[in-house]
């Protein structure tokens, strides 16, 4: 499910990016000069322009929450792998101070491989 999120991210934003391009070629097409055509460009892609900011917003925010969904999974993951690893080294650490091998500098002396 990590790669189909990721991957639908990638298509999604690739989409809007492309979209967007479309939209600066039409208007260079429907533009008389191409003083006019950089004139509605800018006027449409203004910061200023706030209804346009809000649309490009909504427009990535599948992407964009596919991507953050992906992120929290693969964090989630990473947390888990983190516990069972130092859940497994804490078993082998307890089974070695049962036989009564000793620790030194953060390592086991004499573990076994039985954990």
């Amino acid at each position: 499910m990590d790669k189909a999120l990721l991957w639908f991210a990638r298509i999604w934003v690739t989409l809007v990016i492309v979209a967007n391009l479309l939209a600066v070629v039409g208007l260079f097409v429907g533009a008389a000069s191409l003083s006019e055509w950089w004139s509605r460009v800018q006027k449409t892609y203004s910061p200023s322009n706030i209804s346009n900011v809000l649309v490009e917003l909504i427009a990535l925010s599948p992407g964009l929450a596919a991507y953050y969904w992906h992120d929290r999974r693969q964090k989630a993951k990473g947390q888990r792998l983190n516990s069972i690893t130092h859940a497994r080294h804490r078993r082998a650490a307890e089974v070695v101070l049962k036989n009564g091998d000793s620790v030194q500098s953060g390592t086991v002396k004499g573990a076994s491989r039985q954990a």
